[in-house]
């Protein structure tokens, strides 16, 4: 009962970002190092190579984590929407000049077929899986990050939790 309880609140705690995200950003500065430490780390993953020695790439980055950084309740999920933007917006964070992230539709349950693979989705879906996970440990011991709390909106905002229970092999443990 304390697990589903718990469940309930985040559900309501992810309700009322909703409202708070209608409201103007606080002006912020001072995440620079941490912009930097971002970019360096999302450029690791393949999938945002066009992201490499890109303009476009760094200023919609910029963006984001602007947005993130602006509203104390969105620093507690950095680490989802980061990589739930990236993920689901690639081409749009790496290719489209001045684009704005949405945060709202990250914060809303996306569905697709996780079931059949077409010879690349399930690559993308394990890509997407481990730069969550990169991010999840970059920002552990941050004090405004709520942990629990980006684990259920990454399990419950699309199906990649379960995808992960049925398909994910960690490369790092395979000889």
């Amino acid at each position: 009962m304390a697990f589903l309880h718990e469940q309930y609140a985040m559900k309501k705690r992810l309700q009322e970002i909703f409202k708070i995200l209608k409201n103007p950003c606080d002006n912020i500065s001072g995440y620079e190092e941490e912009l930097d430490d971002i970019l360096h780390m999302t450029l690791q993953h393949d999938f945002l190579s066009k992201g490499k020695n890109s303009r476009i790439y760094y200023e919609n980055i910029s963006e984001l984590m602007y947005q993130v950084n602006s509203h104390t309740e969105l620093q507690s999920l950095k680490p989802y929407i980061i990589s739930a933007i990236l993920s689901r917006r690639t081409t749009l964070m790496t290719e489209r000049e001045h684009y704005i992230p949405n945060i709202k539709s990250v914060l809303k349950y996306q569905e697709y077929n996780i079931y059949k693979d077409n010879g690349r989705n399930f690559n993308a879906y394990q890509s997407a899986l481990e730069l969550y996970e990169h991010l999840r440990i970059y920002y552990e011991d941050s004090p405004e990050v709520d942990i629990a709390f980006l684990d259920y909106c990454f399990a419950n905002l699309s199906p990649l939790s379960e995808w992960y229970y049925q398909n994910y092999k960690d490369y790092e443990t395979l000889d």
